[in-house]
């Protein structure tokens, strides 16, 4: 019995790491209207000060006043940005050009944006639609 139990115990631990090593790399930040805290006026700026040991940086700001839904690829899905706030993805398994995103407004579950997406640009969104944020 100690030796199933020790070997459910080990799986347990293993299917954990698989787990954890698999998790996207995100990192939300806070930008204000003038950008004045952070220095960043564009996407390139956020990924250049903020993560600049990155190689893969796809940085969003959403200024609308709902929440939009991230999927790339299969790599993110369903990853949510609040209103007002930023968030960079940095997986290491999104391509180091770009990568194909879909975002949707929540409230409404409407895509506003389809389409390529450069790293260490991204995208800036209103609730309606999204352009590159350079």
């Amino acid at each position: 019995m100690k030796i199933r139990n020790f070997i459910i115990l080990l799986n347990l631990l293993f299917i954990s790491q698989i787990s954890h090593a698999h998790q996207i790399a995100r990192v939300s930040f806070l930008v204000n209207s003038n950008f004045s805290e952070r220095g960043g006026e564009s996407g390139q700026e956020v990924c250049r000060i903020d993560f600049p040991e990155k190689n893969i940086c796809y940085p969003f700001f959403n200024i609308g006043k709902s929440s939009i839904i991230i999927n790339v690829d299969g790599i993110i899905k369903n990853a949510e940005i609040t209103q007002e706030l930023g968030e960079a993805f940095m997986d290491e398994r999104l391509p180091n050009d770009s990568a194909n995103f879909v975002v949707t407004n929540k409230l409404e579950n409407k895509v506003i944006f389809n389409g390529r997406v450069d790293n260490k640009i991204g995208l800036i969104c209103t609730e309606s639609s999204c352009k590159a944020w350079e």
